[in-house]
């Protein structure tokens, strides 16, 4: 496989959210099926950041984000200690609901993940198992 289809390229922004994208070039990998996810604003402003950069170097690519392939590692400050959280891009983005408030109903999550009720409810019932997530 050649080189210049696995592009890497990482992105610091300051005391918040450390990036890091790898870019392959569609006819050297596998499809992967495309599934809509609405991203909270921090991770907004990296994937932005990001196309910004890349379709100035890139003028006639597109980009897609594969959020199944995306990881996250995350820190948790709760009451009683801090834990990092190695996390989906999904689970992320469900977990980052939770810092404007202390609990949600499930159409609440459903609603900010722009998910269907079975994705949604793959992605909190993990976070739930591990007392990441308050149950209702």
């Amino acid at each position: 496989m050649p080189i210049r289809d696995v592009n890497h390229f990482s992105f610091t922004k300051k005391g918040d959210v450390d990036l890091n994208v790898t870019v392959l070039t569609t006819g050297f990998w596998p499809t992967y099926k495309f599934t809509e996810l609405a991203l909270p604003a921090p991770m907004v402003k990296c994937v932005e950041t990001f196309k910004a950069f890349y379709e100035e170097r890139t003028k006639h690519r597109k980009l897609t984000w594969i959020y199944a392939l995306g990881t996250c590692s995350v820190k948790g400050n709760f009451k009683h200690k801090s834990i990092e959280m190695q996390l989906s891009a999904f689970q992320t983005s469900c977990v980052l609901l939770f810092n404007a408030v202390d609990s949600l109903t499930f159409a609440e999550i459903r609603y900010g993940l722009s998910q269907s009720p079975r994705s949604t409810s793959a992605i909190a019932h993990t976070r739930t198992r591990t007392d990441v997530l308050p149950l209702p």
